[in-house]
């Protein structure tokens, strides 16, 4: 049985919410796309949620970081974001968003 006091309350999806998922659903089932799976829409979705929260939580790192007086050059900056490939698990590469 699950742990009650360590349960997280989600919000409840908006309307708008609701029917873009419904959408996805829709649209993945025409291409043929699975929605589970290796390769399937939940994995993309997880995949782009995942990646949009932790670049913000990098760029909010970042706008936090002061200027080093001496040089004044920011003392820490990102380094080519986005341009080397994603390791999976596999060991193959995935093109990172963006590239």
């Amino acid at each position: 049985m699950a742990d009650k006091k360590n349960t997280v309350q989600l919000p409840q999806p908006s309307a708008a919410e609701v029917e873009f998922a419904q959408q996805l659903v829709e649209r993945a089932k025409a291409d043929g796309v699975s929605l589970v799976g290796p390769g399937g829409l939940l994995v993309g979705i997880t995949r782009t949620v995942l990646e949009s929260a932790l670049d913000a939580e990098l760029d909010a790192h970042l706008d936090e970081t002061g200027v080093d007086e001496a040089t004044g050059r920011r003392t820490n900056v990102r380094n080519g974001a986005g341009r080397e490939p994603a390791r999976l698990r596999g060991g193959g590469d995935q093109p990172r968003r963006g590239t």
